[in-house]
């Protein structure tokens, strides 16, 4: 049987990835819950998205913010995300919306 290693070892990163940069008054969007603030990261082990939560090699969990370039998007990764695709209409409850709020975030 292996023995699990203990030292952290960090990923290869690709040297053929495309960095988008943000300069000063670019706009993202996000839909978060009301307990926080426009830009604040969210450190709760109690995420619900995709990506949150994740821990470090340590097993603390990693703060996350999630945002898009248009509302239209943040919607998408956060109230709608686990609506299934398919042509028509979709009916959604209400309630998805509640304790949740839209935040325009301005890099400076």
């Amino acid at each position: 049987m292996a023995k699990r290693s203990t030292r952290y070892v960090p990923p290869v990163v690709p040297t053929n990835i495309k960095l988008t940069l943000w300069g000063a008054d670019a706009t993202m969007y996000r839909v978060h819950e009301t307990i926080y603030a426009a830009d604040q990261f969210n450190s709760s082990p109690k995420g619900n998205a995709r990506f949150s939560p994740i821990h470090d090699p340590s097993g603390s969990v990693i703060p996350t913010l999630y945002a898009a370039t248009t509302p239209r998007g943040a919607l998408m990764e956060s109230v709608f995300r686990d609506v299934p695709y398919r042509a028509g209409f979709k009916n959604v409850a209400p309630t998805r919306l509640e304790g949740k709020l839209c935040s325009t975030l301005v890099f400076e």
